[in-house]
């Protein structure tokens, strides 16, 4: 009759969702050292800036490129500052950040981004020696709040004097 099995439609959905991220991880890395090459090359020498102080800053997706940074050209940034990421693909093993400053900051209504995504984020990051603190508010949704602009500011403020300064 043509019908699937649930067995055989789980199977190719599984087939499909690999294919997915091998393609997504191949073009995320081929972003990665676009952008890599960009702020590192281009802009410090265009804008006179020692690229070694970068701090990333993103929302959403731009969290996802920041995350993308840290976990396939570690080093490229001096921190970041990760504002409802989601774990875009598995780090690779051999990943080590250093002590990197990372602020992870999640919403508990979040439509698009479930707040055990920026969990997961936040413990891979960890286990691979990022030093990240993990913030959450149950009645933030996708968007920024006020509170994220506050915490973030103090987070800024806490790697720029800290004693393991490593940004400007």
């Amino acid at each position: 009759d043509g019908d699937l099995s649930p067995e055989q439609l789980a199977a190719l959905q599984q087939q499909r969702d690999a294919a997915v991220l091998g393609w997504e991880q191949s073009l995320a890395a081929t972003a990665v050292h676009y952008i890599n090459d960009v702020l590192q090359d281009m802009a410090a020498a265009d804008y006179d800036f020692d690229p070694a102080g970068l701090v990333g800053l993103g929302l959403s997706n731009g969290a996802n490129i920041a995350t993308s940074l840290l976990f396939r050209q570690p080093g490229s940034l001096a921190a970041a500052a990760l504002l409802r990421p989601m774990l875009p693909y598995p780090p690779p093993e051999e990943l080590d950040l250093d002590g990197t400053p990372v602020l992870v900051a999640s919403g508990g209504r979040d439509q698009f981004v479930p707040a055990g995504e920026s969990e997961a984020l936040a413990r891979e990051l960890e286990s691979h020696g990022g030093e990240v603190e993990f913030i959450f508010d149950p009645e933030a949704g996708h968007g920024l709040t006020q509170e994220d602009l506050k915490a973030t500011f103090r987070w800024l403020e806490a790697i720029r004097t800290g004693p393991k300064n490593k940004s400007p």
